[in-house]
């Protein structure tokens, strides 16, 4: 025999007085409910998605948006100074698109900022503390090649700093051991 409708049609309509009956509203009531969120209430995204971020972690991340922002000013506003005092010389096109990039890195960081959440924070921190190894790595490697280059030493120490206290930041935010 092949099961038959509810004369509804629907598949959730009350199927009369089955014992599963009270299971299958329960169900019924909790899928709608996730499928149709309150639009009245906004919920506080630092402890529905776990702890808020630590205080260093914090600063390190506006650190970082601070650092994007006036590598984009540098990239943008002051190319001569990549052109005439780096190893590497000039290419408008080539330090537009690393602008670019500093957009998309300093929006990553203010959006972990505006959300708070320690989880997302350490993740975006980690990144960023990598990224100020490897560009501290290759503005010593070009400063090494061509020491009167002047462009690379300030680079240099503000990426070595921001991965020091990129490391502090990560090590004091560890999440407690449970």
């Amino acid at each position: 025999m092949s099961p038959t409708l509810p004369a509804s049609g629907s598949l959730l309509a009350p199927i009369g007085d089955s014992p599963v009956q009270p299971v299958a509203n329960r169900w019924r009531k909790r899928v709608v409910a996730n499928m149709i969120p309150d639009m009245n209430s906004q919920p506080d995204t630092r402890r529905a998605h776990g702890r808020p971020t630590p205080h260093r972690l914090r600063v390190f991340l506006w650190v970082c948006l601070g650092s994007f922002v006036a590598a984009f000013v540098v990239q943008t506003v002051f190319q001569w100074l990549g052109a005439q005092r780096s190893h590497w010389g000039g290419n408008p096109g080539w330090q537009r698109e690393i602008a670019f990039w500093n957009v998309a890195a300093g929006l990553i960081a203010a959006r972990a900022l505006q959300l708070g959440q320690a989880e997302l924070a350490r993740a975006v921190a980690q990144g960023f503390t990598v990224l100020f190894l490897l560009l501290g790595t290759n503005h010593l490697f070009a400063a090494w090649a061509a020491p009167a280059a002047q462009f690379h030493w300030p680079p240099l120490v503000l990426n070595a700093l921001g991965f020091v206290y990129g490391l502090l930041a990560l090590h004091a935010s560890k999440a407690p051991a449970t």
